[in-house]
């Protein structure tokens, strides 16, 4: 009888997990009708804080790849074809120093696909992904210096230090796109077979939320969880609401329309982004073909609708990691400014 029950139970768990059903939502209370504000501040609950950078030539921001802030300094990755760079600021949005070091010589790179700030023995570094390479440059004098290189065999697009032991990366030209590697570049651990439409970068592509970090699948309400504690990898649903755009659906569109999916997705209800910061948990989302973000304090959920032309701030959610922050961006109508940041305290 006891055997009977194990092959029952044990064939249940091999159709279950055949059946690509996922039981965990991070999200789980929400809905589309949720009360419509006109003002971030009234979504955030609070007044920003607004920075002014510097604006002084050497100092000046072009687009805007990522942004890091880290104790108490903001690191922007800046540029676009003709070359990027990574503007240093500190806390009142003073220049400090800048990596551009683009080139072929001893010490430069030849673009910057992501990049991290790593605490070390009580030193900055400014970690770089170089195509098939990690460069890794520390702070001296308010100068970057080349402190050491880690090679790899393939492309990494997204990575993230999780420790300081371990990083996990994004990668294209492997069977899975996710990977577990040791503080030295040793692959530990893959997940996550590789799809087109998995692989639509974000500025900050690993999410933290709650005690997870998670690589959403492409703009879906799926996403894969890395739990740090016992490394493992988990599929999860981002929120509990059927509406959203499946991952299933997700490669039926990109199926249908090749390469051209990516302009169809506002049509769909999708989640373009989502985010937890000190409980405070953000969605952004696309719904009927209007944008929104949406944020629940405490429980109580407010949106706002997106206007690129009239509140371009709003737009930015997701360009920035914090820990403790939301960080938005604006560049000024007078083309004598710098960047404008304005950070909402979490």
């Amino acid at each position: 009888m006891k055997k009977i029950i194990f092959i029952y139970f044990f064939t249940f768990l091999l159709v279950s997990c055949q059946s690509g059903k996922i039981e965990r939502f991070l999200i789980g209370d929400f809905n589309f009708n949720i009360p419509l504000v006109n003002d971030i501040d009234d979504l955030l609950g609070k007044n920003a804080r607004t920075i002014q950078l510097d604006t002084i030539t050497e100092a000046l921001v072009g687009n805007i790849n990522k942004i890091i802030k880290q104790d108490n300094n903001f690191f922007i990755l800046s540029g676009g074809t003709e070359g990027k760079r990574i503007l240093h600021f500190d806390n009142t949005g003073k220049f400090i120093s800048s990596l551009d070091k683009r080139g072929g010589g001893p010490g430069e790179y030849t673009t910057i696909l992501d990049f991290n700030v790593y605490n070390q023995n009580g030193n900055t570094e400014l970690w770089i992904c170089d195509f098939k390479r990690f460069r890794k440059y520390v702070l001296s004098d308010n100068s970057w210096n080349l402190a050491g290189n880690i090679d790899f065999d393939f492309v990494i697009h997204k990575f993230k230090i999780i420790s300081d032991e371990h990083i996990l990366l994004v990668t294209g030209q492997n069977e899975e796109s996710l990977m577990l590697a040791d503080i030295n570049g040793k692959p530990l651990r893959t997940f996550l077979k590789k799809e087109i439409p998995f692989l639509t970068f974000k500025f900050v592509e690993f999410v933290n939320y709650n005690s997870y970090i998670v690589f959403q699948l492409g703009p879906s309400n799926e996403g894969v969880a890395f739990c740090s504690k016992d490394f493992s990898f988990e599929y999860v649903n981002i929120a509990n609401n059927k509406q959203f755009l499946s991952s299933k659906n997700l490669l039926k569109l990109f199926d249908r329309f090749g390469q051209a999916y990516l302009g169809e997705l506002s049509n769909t209800n999708c989640i373009r982004d989502f985010g937890e910061i000190n409980d405070t948990i953000w969605l952004e989302y696309f719904y009927h073909g209007v944008r929104f973000v949406a944020v629940s304090k405490n429980g109580v959920w407010k949106k706002i609708k997106v206007d690129i032309k009239n509140n371009f701030p709003t737009a930015t959610f997701g360009v920035a990691e914090s820990n403790d922050s939301f960080i938005l961006h604006e560049y000024p109508e007078d083309d004598n400014l710098n960047l404008i940041l304005y950070e909402y305290i979490q």
